[in-house]
């Protein structure tokens, strides 16, 4: 059974508020922000402030139209305007100058956020960092949970990847491989894993008031039952369990073990089959 002493979560997008005194047409960028801020995913994989020991916390601090976290030193986006600091918003407003002194304490967070990671997980013994996000439903409507991973060192074993896959299946959501976003942060110097979880934002939140929904769609969404298949994700990958934690039927999920293949196969979606071709260390949205 693969497991790790320890998680970190990454959670780089959740600041929604940005100076908006430098940008060509604040208004837009709003509309921008509302849809491509990943709304309360501080919280959500945070579990509404669980604590315990073995999962630290890296939590952003900037929203991503001051600066972008997760972005790449020379990232491909960068030729589109969209690397560390953008220079254009999804819907074509520029920010066409920025103070040198704002870009510097910008790109200075971006330093120590990958700094941080590293650190976090060279202070563990096994960990696995879980870089967590949310996506607009309308991107990828039948895509409930994405899982990424990176073609390298980082990448966790199938065994690990196959569990998380059971979980989100067995709770009742559909999963993709790399679909329709791919890789994992993984700073220089990361110790351990790097895995994504991207969630559909419709499975937890009004998209349009921004509100979490308390279980009173057709689907019976919750914000508690997504929190809840996230414990149970995490539960399954660290060690020592709790003593009342059941791998085969934590919180009434039944997590059936099988192989990566074997998730990929049977998988009632077929979602799970949606492995892409990717780049090592690619940005994410």
């Amino acid at each position: 059974m693969a497991a790790y002493t320890n998680l970190i979560l990454a959670i780089p997008h959740s600041k929604g508020e940005f100076d908006s005194s430098l940008w060509s047409d604040p208004e837009l960028v709003r509309r921008d922000a509302h849809l491509w801020t990943d709304w309360h995913t501080d919280k959500l994989f945070s579990l509404d402030g669980m604590t315990d020991s073995r999962i630290r916390r890296l939590i952003g601090t900037v929203s991503r139209f001051d600066c972008d976290l997760e972005r790449l030193e020379d990232d491909p986006l960068e030729s589109q305007g969209q690397g560390r600091l953008y220079r254009r918003s999804h819907s074509g407003a520029t920010r066409a100058t920025i103070p040198p002194e704002r870009a510097a304490a910008w790109l200075s967070l971006w330093a120590e956020w990958r700094v941080a990671a590293r650190y976090f997980s060279l202070d563990c013994q096994r960990p696995l960092l879980i870089d967590c996000h949310s996506f607009p439903s309308a991107f990828a409507p039948d895509v409930d949970f994405c899982i990424g991973y990176n073609d390298d060192a980082t990448r966790p074993p199938d065994e690990v990847l196959a569990i998380v896959c059971d979980v989100i299946e067995a709770s009742g959501f559909r999963a993709s491989f790399n679909a329709p976003y791919s890789n994992a942060l993984a700073p220089d110097g990361l110790r351990g894993h790097s895995l994504m979880i991207e969630v559909n934002k419709a499975r937890y939140m009004d998209e349009q008031t921004l509100q979490p929904l308390d279980g009173s769609t057709s689907k019976g969404d919750s914000w508690s039952r997504a929190t809840r298949m996230l414990r149970t994700i995490y539960f399954s990958l660290l060690v020592p369990r709790p003593a009342n934690f059941d791998l085969g039927a934590s919180d009434g999920f039944v997590v059936r073990g099988r192989s990566l293949a074997e998730s990929r196969r049977t998988n009632r979606s077929g979602l799970c089959e949606r492995d892409t071709g990717r780049k090592v260390g690619a940005s994410v949205h």
